[in-house]
């Protein structure tokens, strides 16, 4: 049992489960209509149902079937992951100015030859210009720059 906890088709259909409750959760405040009528819920929920029950086929296949086990976990991958979110977090309380510096440091890791820190505050200030004039200058979004 433990060799089938390892298959990467067990794993593969834990995460369509996941992500399949996480799009029903997240689609639950929305109208779901009737198929004739649909309203914005139906087409998140429908799809996070199919996503779940292929999820429940293929974490079967892997508990059942012979499935390639899972080789050592690489964690540097999620780190870009982790920039994303932190980005997303950081914008509306610190603003864009600091965001995307962070975002780019958290993302510096992700690398396998590590940046110098000249190098991220290059990166940084680069993008975080070139954000400011992309979404501020010419599409005029407001945007907090700094802070709360």
């Amino acid at each position: 049992m433990e060799a089938r906890l390892r298959s990467q088709d067990f794993w593969a259909g834990l995460a369509f489960i996941l992500f399949s409750l996480c799009g029903y959760w997240f689609g639950q405040k929305l109208n779901f209509g009737t198929p004739s009528d649909m309203g914005a819920g139906f087409f998140p929920r429908i799809l996070s149902i199919m996503l779940g029950i292929i999820g429940v086929i293929v974490m079967a296949n892997g508990l059942l079937g012979k499935s390639e086990d899972v080789e050592q976990i690489h964690l540097r991958p999620f780190l870009v992951l982790v920039a994303f979110v932190s980005f997303a977090l950081l914008l509306p309380i610190l603003g864009l100015i600091a965001a995307i510096p962070a975002m780019t440091i958290v993302g510096s890791f992700a690398r396998k030859e590590a940046m110098r820190p000249v190098e991220i505050a290059i990166l940084s200030a680069a993008l975080t210009a070139f954000a400011w004039f992309v979404f501020v200058v010419l599409f005029s979004m407001p945007m907090r720059l700094i802070g709360s």
